[in-house]
């Protein structure tokens, strides 16, 4: 599906340097829209994603939904915020709207 986009896909082996919050994640899956943008001079730390998948555990579901998407929304980039929770058929898919607010 992603094959003829210039839309890459990132699974676990590249973390995530969020600038305003000083903070690096391993998001569980994100993908990037055109070249990968790097902390330099590091090539495994992307600054750029449009979209960041987390699945949610008992362990990480509460900073998952507060702390990692307060993060997360300041990268201005980032389109999509989608939770994926692995203990029963639940998804939750987060939207960036105008004047920087999140749709449900």
């Amino acid at each position: 599906m992603l094959r003829k986009t210039d839309i890459k896909s990132c699974v676990g082996d590249l973390r995530l340097w969020i600038p305003q919050y000083r903070q690096y994640t391993y998001p569980d899956v994100f993908l990037i829209r055109g070249q990968p943008v790097f902390q330099e001079p590091c090539t495994d730390t992307i600054l750029n994603p449009c979209l960041i998948v987390e699945v949610l555990s008992k362990f990480t579901k509460d900073r998952d939904r507060t702390d990692k998407f307060r993060y997360y929304r300041s990268i201005t980039e980032l389109q999509e915020y989608v939770l994926i929770n692995q203990y029963k058929t639940e998804i939750e898919h987060y939207t960036k709207a105008e004047g920087n607010s999140w749709l449900f």
